[in-house]
């Protein structure tokens, strides 16, 4: 029985995924939408391997990059009111789509393909993959898939590579030129992983490809022990980083980290943060994490954050979230841990009170833009005003627990969201406690002793006891 095809009426945009070997290597299938298309945009390496033809309806990226998706919005109006009746957006021909954007590689990995796919939607897109950069790395490297992680540094801050080092991982960096070369070994060097094997591939699968392997310790200076064909061509860097035994005790020059096990994501430490004493301990910091559940790409509130530790690993976890926190020493710290653990783009900072962020903030705060089209959304009324925002699965307070704001924060959560709450004092369980009983949930005494030494004996001394509470919002939500 024959797969059912799914007509895409709207279709005006194809993506085609080019190598170094340029357009004579592309599929007949590649080459038939280049020939179709009214008009051809990609860099300008990829437009000089066009035919002569071809070359005439062709233009290269424009910078800023921003340009260019002006010019593809003015072309889709233009291509969908010329192509419909009474310049409706009917249905367009599937013969052939109108404009042809050429990508480097596979368009859908870290490429321009992902871009337009949620500028645009699927509906909209015809992507034909070429073979990509990483997979050509890992057959030049001789790595399976499964054996290594992939990170783009292209545009995008270099902190990010912190959150991937890991004893014995294997990483291909995607990056641009020799001076992000020099950067990741300086990284590195910081880190204690100066014995790191670096190898930079270039020009992957055309004439001109190269290879070039040293040490991160190597690499620190101004002069490279590689070269490049062309310093500004894109690149790939392919990391093996030592075992932890071969890690230096302490990186040259640098305090931070002292009790940090790279790689680990939950249950840090204390001192692996930057903080100023008030911090949510290591083991009630993981029964925290475990109660708010993480979900990739789910979106955390971390009202009163401090200096960000439930936040930094929710995130590494794999969420994201925006630690709100009145304090301007604490929001220093958590932006320095913010750059630390190299999750730059998934926690977004606010300094301002808990009040003032429900009252205004919350309505167009800058992560619901970024956070995944999957997200929920709903309908509240803040302020009096009618407001449609980017609903969180996830609220954390370790702090200033008052019951209207426990209302109004239960409230906001997304459909199944959850809200965690932990108290130290007894105003803060009485808080707690009244709002159980309107509301249920589920209230956890949880206690610790940690062995110290009293004199010239040893014995467990209790920590403050906290009352952690859990709200789960039901399952029907506004959106």
């Amino acid at each position: 029985m024959k797969a059912k095809q799914t007509t895409r009426t709207r279709l005006w945009l194809s993506v085609v995924g080019i190598g170094e070997e340029g357009y004579a290597a592309l599929t007949s299938e590649a080459r038939a939408l280049c020939a179709k298309a009214q008009y051809i945009l990609g860099a300008s390496r990829h437009i000089a391997s066009l035919p002569q033809e071809l070359q005439a309806r062709a233009t290269t990226w424009q910078s800023p990059f921003a340009k260019n998706l002006t010019k593809l919005d003015a072309l889709r109006d233009k291509v969908l009111q010329s192509t419909s009746p009474n310049g409706n957006h009917g249905a367009l021909s599937s013969a052939h789509e109108y404009v042809c954007v050429l990508a480097t590689g596979d368009p859908l990995s870290y490429g321009v393909g992902s871009v337009l796919l949620r500028r645009y939607g699927f509906e909209e897109l015809r992507i034909v993959p070429w073979r990509g950069s990483f997979s050509l790395a890992a057959s030049a490297m001789g790595w399976s898939h499964e054996s290594f992680s992939t990170i783009t540094l292209h545009g995008r801050p270099l902190a990010l590579l912190r959150r991937y080092l890991a004893p014995c991982e294997r990483l291909l960096v995607m990056l641009t030129g020799l001076r992000d070369i020099s950067a990741v070994a300086r990284l590195l060097c910081e880190e204690g992983l100066s014995s790191t094997t670096m190898t930079v591939l270039s020009c992957l699968g055309g004439e001109q490809e190269s290879r070039s392997s040293f040490k991160a310790m190597d690499a620190r200076g101004r002069s490279l022990p590689v070269k490049l064909t062309s310093p500004s061509l894109l690149a790939l860097l392919a990391l093996e980083l030592p075992a932890r035994r071969d890690y230096s005790t302490k990186p040259a020059g640098s305090s931070k980290f002292t009790s940090r096990l790279l790689g680990q994501k939950l249950g840090l430490a204390d001192d692996a943060f930057f903080h100023d004493g008030q911090i949510s301990k290591r083991e009630v910091r993981a029964l925290t994490i475990a109660s708010l559940v993480v979900e990739r790409d789910a979106l955390l509130w971390d009202i009163g954050a401090g200096c960000g530790s439930i936040s930094i690993e929710w995130c590494l976890g794999g969420g994201r979230a925006c630690a709100i926190e009145r304090d301007a020493r604490r929001v220093a710290l958590i932006a320095k841990n913010r750059e630390s653990f190299g999750i730059p783009e998934r926690l977004e900072i606010l300094h301002t009170e808990a009040h003032d962020f429900l009252c205004g903030a919350v309505k167009d705060f800058s992560l619901a833009q970024k956070s995944s089209s999957s997200l929920s959304t709903k309908h509240v009324a803040i302020e009096g005003v009618a407001t449609r925002f980017t609903a969180p699965q996830a609220i954390f307070l370790g702090g200033c627990l008052q019951l209207p704001l426990l209302e109004r924060l239960s409230a906001l959560l997304a459909a199944r969201g959850r809200l965690v709450a932990n108290a130290v004092t007894l105003d803060g369980e009485n808080v707690l406690i009244e709002f159980y009983k309107k509301h249920g949930g589920t209230l956890t005494r949880i206690g610790v002793e940690r062995l110290e030494r009293i004199g010239s004996m040893d014995a467990f001394a209790p920590q403050r006891r906290i009352l952690q509470y859990l709200y789960q919002a039901p399952d029907k939500v506004d959106s």
